[in-house]
This record gives C-alpha cells, sequence and structure tokens, in this order.
C-alpha cells in the first residue's frame, strides 16, 4: 500500500504561514478522496517536496471568506479547498464548488482541476464524467499534471467518454514528463502495449523503471518481467529476480509467485526450496489460484517442506473451488486412490467430471476408471453429488 504526504504552505517569509499536512491511501475509499483532494492542491505522489506556494492568505475562515468576497481568486480556491476536505471547517461539497468555481472560471488552474473531481467523484453534484473532463481538460492544459492524468485515465476507462487510448496517452506521457509518480505506470503499459502509441519496448521499460525506482511495486514487478524476457532491455535473470524481489516483499502477488518459481528453478537466484515454498505460501494465503495449485504440489512432494498429503488436499481444494481444473482433477484422483483422504469413488466422480466440463486434459480417461470401480447406482449418485456441488458453488465451473 503506498502512502503519500503533503505540505501546502505560504512562502517562507510570509506572515500568514499555512502548514496543512495529511496523509492517504487509495485503496481506502474516504482517504483516496483525501488523496485526490491533496494533489489538487499542488502535491505529488513523487518523493521529491512539491510545494504549492500561494499568496500569503489567513488562517481564519472569516478573513479567508471575507477575502474571496472581495474576488482575490486564490483566497476563493484556499475556501472551496478547505469546504472540500473539511479542514478547519465542516465539510460541505456545496461551498466547495462554489467558491472553487469562481476561481476556476477565472482561470486557476488547480480550482479547475478540483471542479473536476468534485464531478469525477459525484461529490454534492450527480457524477459527470464528461464535465469533469472539460475541467480537467482546462487545468491540463495549463500544464496541471494531477489535472492531465485525470484526464488520462477518463479516455482510457471509457467513463462517459469515448474511449480514445491516443488521447490517454498524450495526457499520460504530458503528467510522467513532469514526473508525476501516478502517471508513469499507464505510460510503460501504453508503450509496452502500443495503446495509443507504437509499441515500444525500450520506452516501456524506461518509463518503468522511473516508477519502480519510485518503489512502485507494479513497475518494479513489470521490470523484472522484461529482463527475464529481454524486452527493451538486455536478458538478465539477475536484475530480474532483483526488481521481482523488490516487488514480491511490498506484497505483489504475482511478484510472490513469480518469485517462487525462480527459487524452484534457480533463475536469477539459487535454488532454495524453502524460500520458493514460503513465497507460494504468501501468493497462495491472497487467494491466487496458481499458487493455491503449486503450494499443493509442493506439499504432496515434501518440497522444501514436510511431506503431507493433508495440509496438500487443503491447497488443491482451495484451487478447485475457484474453478481451476487442474486442482479439480488432482482432487478426484487423490480421493480415488486415497491420499490425504479417505478413498471416495464419487468424490473422486464429482471432482473429475467438473474438471472435464472445465476442458482438461485426461479427465475423460481418469473418470473412465474410476467408473469401472462403480455400479450404475453409484454412477447416478455421483452425478448428482457432481450437480449439487455446482449449484452449491457455481465457481467450480470456470466461465472461460
Amino acid at each position: 500500500m503506498s502512502v503519500y504526504h503533503c505540505t501546502v504552505r505560504a512562502k517562507k517569509n510570509s506572515p500568514h504561514r499555512i502548514d496543512e499536512g495529511w496523509s492517504g491511501s487509495m485503496l481506502s475509499a474516504m482517504k483516496g478522496l483525501v488523496m485526490m483532494l491533496t494533489l489538487v492542491a499542488g502535491c505529488s505522489t513523487s518523493p521529491k517536496d512539491h510545494t504549492y506556494i500561494s499568496p500569503p492568505l489567513p488562517k481564519d475562515l472569516e478573513t479567508l471568506t471575507s477575502m474571496a468576497k472581495e474576488g482575490l481568486v486564490e483566497a476563493q480556491y484556499a475556501l472551496g479547498f478547505r469546504y472540500a476536505i473539511g479542514h478547519g471547517v465542516q465539510r460541505d461539497y456545496e461551498k466547495a464548488k462554489s467558491w472553487s468555481l469562481k476561481a476556476a472560471q477565472e482561470g486557476h488552474a488547480k480550482a479547475q482541476d478540483l471542479i473536476g473531481v468534485i464531478f469525477e467523484k459525484g461529490l454534492g453534484v450527480p457524477k459527470d464524467s464528461s464535465k469533469a473532463a472539460d475541467w480537467f481538460r482546462k487545468a491540463a492544459i495549463q500544464g496541471d499534471a494531477h489535472a492531465q492524468n485525470m484526464l488520462a485515465t477518463l479516455y482510457s476507462n471509457d467513463e462517459g467518454l469515448v474511449k480514445d487510448a491516443s488521447q490517454a496517452f498524450k495526457w499520460y506521457y504530458a503528467a510522467a514528463r513532469q514526473d508525476y509518480a501516478a502517471a508513469l505506470v499507464p505510460l510503460a503499459v501504453a508503450y509496452a502495449e502500443g495503446k495509443g502509441v507504437p509499441r515500444d519496448y525500450v520506452e516501456a521499460a524506461r518509463w518503468f523503471h522511473k516508477a519502480a525506482d519510485l518503489n512502485n511495486s507494479t513497475a518494479q514487478f513489470q521490470l523484472g518481467r522484461m529482463y527475464a524476457e529481454g524486452r527493451g532491455v538486455p536478458k538478465n535473470d539477475k536484475t530480474a529476480a532483483k526488481w521481482i524481489q523488490l516487488a514480491a516483499q511490498q506484497g505483489h502477488v504475482l511478484a510472490q509467485y513469480n518469485l517462487g518459481i525462480m527459487l524452484s528453478r534457480g533463475r536469477g537466484l539459487e535454488v532454495n526450496p524453502q524460500r520458493s515454498a514460503y513465497w507460494h505460501r504468501r501468493a497462495a494465503q491472497t487467494g491466487f489460484i496458481r499458487a493455491q495449485l503449486h503450494l499443493g504440489l509442493i506439499y504432496a512432494k515434501g518440497i522444501g517442506v514436510p511431506e503431507d498429503d493433508a495440509e496438500s488436499i487443503k491447497w488443491y481444494q482451495k484451487a478447485a473451488e475457484q474453478g481451476d481444473a487442474d486442482a479439480q482433477l488432482i482432487l478426484g484422483v487423490m480421493h480415488f486412490r486415497g491420499e490425504g483422504v479417505p478413498r471416495d469413488n464419487a468424490q473422486a466422480y464429482a471432482w473429475t467430471h467438473i474438471a472435464e466440463a472445465n476442458g482438461v486434459q485426461g479427465g475423460v480417461l481418469i473418470k473412465s476408471s474410476i467408473m469401472k470401480k462403480m455400479t450404475p447406482a453409484q454412477i447416478f449418485m455421483a452425478k448428482n453429488l457432481a450437480r449439487k456441488m455446482t449449484s452449491k458453488n457455481p465457481k467450480l465451473i470456470d466461465p472461460r
């Protein structure tokens, strides 16, 4: 989870200094809003100290309101901003919009950006991506990095706007050129996938590297993949392992799973079955299916952990219940053989039947072997069991 901080203050020699510090997480709705509004005030997700410099403004609400009523644009924006985040006043989105709009209509870029946020989030007004885009565009043209990033996001997500990859790329690039951290990964992805710009792995790697240096786990993982595959950078397993490990340590699930694989194969790192099992477990605990499947195998074979059929069954079961056909087939075989569970032909038939429905290879042959050990009545009951299982848990059937 990334945490962002900023400080908004007047010039050092100002008799009226405003210090307003707070932090927020993009993964929390409320904190995300504060984060968004914080950025509107001129902060950046970059670790560099970006300070929004405004004319000396009073701390007390009465004087600030008086200045805003007299038409001072900076005061109008500052007052709107305070109402938007509830700083020193009760949060009031209607007043936030009213005061910010006055400044925005005078061309104040940060106020325009704030109005964009209000419409984009539907804060006290009906959510309107089109109006949000209009205001973000006004601020973006003036060089506001947050507005540029938000406008690019709207063009990327097709939320109220006609999806336009070239416009998304244009504005992500403009924001990234200002070292706006949130734009770096989307820009790198655009280059990697050829969205709105000709595919260019070298440029993708360059922008992923910038974001990775800022400790962005997604960028670290993607950069690691590029080094592992030699796309846009010289192929280098050790460098790949370095970046993937950094991402894994931050909780990036795909990085954790891939790190487990690399440790099991000695790719870029020395073979270490114990550490491989550890990273597979970390990924599996988040519900990542392939990690759960591999962890089941690790316990079944005792690779880096004591051999444990019951623990193996547990992880196969978790993967199977999410619709993984391989895990379902393995469960069927284990029930048929009585490995880690009591031998149960009905369960064996049901799991292999479900795996077959999910298109797994070998399901028909294994189910045929199971059926040879069953009477017609038992087969009938096993089919009913499979229907009950899929009815109780629709995820058993992979929608793909």
